[in-house]
């Protein structure tokens, strides 16, 4: 068995639904580009990591469903997630395509730049990157780089990290400025991780070393 539904509440329409999920066994990973997006063996994982409404067409991470919806952002929500609802028509099955995942990043990144969340929205920008490169579409890839590795900077730059986060947000703010071309500012987040956690076990250093070579 690949799947597994689980229930979900929404939030913001106050439905009950039920969420495809993906046992962790039926997940293999094949190999890994640069920025470690991973090439699966069968079925794609990013397809189904992040959960959508089939009413209102609120999509989030499943966690932050358990979280509520601010009272101050309903209304700009559902505003963009109508607007949302006119323009992508996504299949949420087991056979769903590349091209519904993508949608599924549009509509999370509207949803993650109301809530004002830039953590996951330089998250959900990366993942839709790592879509977009799969599909060859390599002007719109770019530009989902450009808004993971803002929010990436902005987020490590005004937020409170979690120690546990440091790793993976500096890996991806040198990684994305490296792809860049920005061999300065790549530098000075690679520094800033090997500095901070160098001696630690952590799989963003020991890559980080690699891709420091390259540079």
């Amino acid at each position: 068995m690949t799947f597994w539904k689980k229930k979900i509440f929404c939030p913001l329409c106050k439905i009950e639904f039920e969420s495809l999920r993906i046992f962790s066994e039926s997940v293999k990973i094949k190999a890994r580009d640069y920025d470690l997006k991973p090439s699966f063996e069968g079925i794609n994982a990013i397809f189904f990591q992040l959960v959508t409404c089939p009413r209102c067409y609120l999509t989030m991470y499943e966690e932050d469903f358990e979280k509520g919806i601010p009272e101050d952002k309903v209304k700009e929500l559902i505003l963009v997630l109508n607007n949302a609802r006119k323009k992508f028509s996504i299949n949420l099955g087991e056979d769903k395509k590349i091209d519904d995942a993508i949608s599924q990043h549009y509509i999370a990144a509207a949803v993650y730049t109301v809530l004002g969340n830039r953590r996951k929205l330089a998250e959900v920008y990366l993942k839709l990157a790592w879509l977009l490169r799969e599909k060859g579409n390599n002007e719109e890839e770019l530009i989902a780089l450009a808004k993971a590795l803002k929010n990436f900077e902005e987020y490590y730059k005004y937020e409170m990290i979690e120690e546990r986060e440091g790793p993976m947000i500096l890996f991806y703010m040198a990684v994305i400025n490296q792809r860049f071309g920005n061999r300065k500012e790549a530098s000075k987040w690679f520094s800033e991780l090997f500095r901070r956690y160098g001696n630690t076990n952590s799989y963003y250093v020991k890559v980080g070393k690699e891709r420091w070579q390259d540079l």
